[in-house]
Parts: C-alpha cells; structure tokens; sequence
C-alpha cells in the first residue's frame, strides 16, 4: 500500500514477511520505471526537478532528477535455497513502514517520520542500533530531504552514525520511484557481497546539516555485516530494511 519511492523498499519487507511466515517459500520482490512525456510533466509540478544533476548531501545541491530502471531480488526460505544449490547474499532481518501525514512532497520537521520508520526497522531485527556498519541512504539532492534524513539517522544512531558511511545512489542511476528501493537495496546486497561501499557522487561542497561520512564521489572498500536502506516517498511515505550477511 505504500506509494511511489518507498515502494520497493516495503515490497521486500513484504516479501520476507511472507517467506517469515510460511505462506510461500519464495518471493520476487521487484520494482521499474519508465518515463513518459505525461508523467513527467506532472512531477514537474512538484518543483522538486533539479535544471542541472543531483547533487546528494552536498550544499550545492538544487533537487532530484526522475530516472528510469528497474531492479529485483528474490526472498527465499534458506533452506530451501541452500537445496536448490543457491548461495544466498543477504538476510532481510527486519523492516517498517509509515506515513509522515506532513506534506506532499516535503519531509516532516526534524525528520520524525524518518526517525520512526528506522527505529521500527531495528525493532523489527532486534538488533542495537550501534551493529549498523552501513546505510544506503535515499538522499534525493533535494534541499529539504537530506538534512531530514540526517537527523532521523543521527536519531536513532546517536554517534555511531558518524563513524560508518551513509551514501546515496541517486546521483547514480537517477531518482527512480517504483525501483528506487529496489535498486538501494541491490546495492547495498552489493556492498556486502564486494565489500565495496558506493560512492554519493557529485558531492561538491560539505553542508553543516549533513555531516555524515558520505562517501564523497569515490568508491571505497569497507566490510559491511549489517546495514540500513532506507527510502522516502511523495505523500509523506517512508520505508526502511535491516540487511544482514548470512547467519
């Protein structure tokens, strides 16, 4: 039920709920976008397109640009992946899911909405939030998302954040709606895997409210065992998924 840009990202919480439970053994959870003249012009009403590139975290930035992709992750029982001869590269170990009930298109004061929407995702895990060594986080470019997110992430995170990366794949592969979760969550499966934490690129200029490690426009190697993705949507929507390696 969660529209637009968080939708992928409760897609996969979703799909694990149903494998957790018993109800299928396995789930594809997946999400697109593809582009059109109508479409476009009415997110262009929004005022939140950006006339020159994302620009994630960094003080420059002007807003978002829509982009087109796709991306999909399949949600199996472990076991029965492990029959079938497939490694598995990550555990969904827990998720949540809100509505700020604020604005359209902004973010909440203080990023409340955003806080909630991680501290029930680290509920649902049961884990401490000072075992997140990684967040994929939604960092849209637009000058009022990114501090929001910052806060919520400083939060819940207390000093722990600032000592792991917080890093944005927008300015990457464009602001996505349906796939945006999605693709943050394959590339922070990703970054487990390789051990490789993916850069926010066009990072120009440090801002004050956000003054997290965002991995500036180069990709660096980092061991990651658990890590956050969280993604945000117009209407206020806001989802979050804990992602483990393999117990």
């Amino acid at each position: 039920s969660v529209p637009l840009c968080a939708s992928g990202t409760a897609a996969l919480g979703a799909a694990a709920d149903l494998v957790r439970t018993g109800q299928a053994t396995a789930v594809i959870s997946a999400g697109y976008d593809a582009l059109a003249p109508t479409p476009l012009s009415g997110l262009s009403v929004l005022r939140t397109i950006s006339d020159e590139m994302i620009r994630p975290f960094s003080a420059d930035r002007s807003g978002t640009i829509f982009g087109e992709g796709a991306a999909a992750l399949l949600v199996e029982d472990l076991e029965h992946a492990r029959a079938r001869g497939a490694e598995p590269l990550a555990e969904v170990l827990g998720w949540h899911e809100n509505n700020n009930a604020y604005h359209l298109t902004a973010p909440d004061q203080g990023g409340a909405g955003m806080t909630r929407v991680i501290l029930g995702a680290i509920a649902d895990a049961g884990i401490e939030p000072s075992a997140v060594d990684y967040i994929n986080a939604h960092g849209t470019g637009t000058p009022p998302h990114d501090p929001a997110e910052v806060q919520a992430i400083k939060a819940v995170l207390g000093a722990r954040a600032y000592q792991i990366p917080v890093s944005s794949i927008e300015a990457a592969v464009g602001h996505m709606m349906g796939a945006a979760g999605s693709a943050e969550a394959v590339a922070t499966v990703l970054a487990m895997r390789d051990g490789i934490i993916p850069p926010t690129l066009n990072y120009n200029r440090p801002d004050p409210e956000c003054d997290l490690d965002h991995v500036p426009n180069a990709a660096r190697p980092g061991q990651v065992r658990l890590a956050l993705s969280i993604s945000a949507g117009i209407g206020g929507n806001n989802s979050c998924v804990v992602l483990g390696m393999v117990r």
